[in-house]
C-alpha cells in the first residue's frame, strides 16, 4: 500500500534552464530524485534515513522511464530499493517498486 502511495506523489521542483525543451541530464535528476525521496522519507514519513548510494539508468534514449538502485541506511538496519522514476522534461514522478532488508539491526 505504501508503494502505490508513493506513485501518486509526484514532485514538481524543476526550474526553466532557459528554454522549455530543455531535459536534466541523468546525473541531474538522479540527484533532484534523491533530494525528493529525503524529504519524503524524512519530513513526511518522520524516520531517519539517509541514501548511501543512488543510481537511475533511463530504459531508452527515447524514453521517459528510469530504472534505478537505491541503498538506505536507516535506524533499524540497512535497505535495498528498486525505484521507477517517470521523468517528461518539465515534471517527474517516483515510486518504490521493492525493497530488501540487508542488515537488520
Amino acid at each position: 500500500m505504501k508503494n502505490f502511495l508513493v506513485l501518486f506523489i509526484s514532485f514538481f521542483i524543476f526550474t526553466s534552464c532557459g528554454t522549455s525543451d530543455s531535459r536534466l541530464s541523468t546525473e541531474q535528476l538522479t540527484k533532484e530524485v534523491q533530494a525528493a525521496m529525503l524529504y519524503h522519507f524524512n519530513v513526511e514519513k518522520n524516520r531517519n534515513v539517509e541514501i548511501k548510494q543512488f543510481s537511475l539508468i533511463r530504459e531508452s534514449s527515447d524514453s521517459n522511464k528510469y530504472q534505478g538502485l537505491m541503498y538506505v541506511k536507516e535506524p533499524r538496519g540497512e535497505i535495498t530499493l528498486t525505484v521507477e522514476v517517470i521523468y517528461d522534461g518539465e515534471n517527474m514522478m517516483w515510486e518504490v517498486l521493492s525493497t530488501n532488508v540487508t542488515k537488520y539491526n
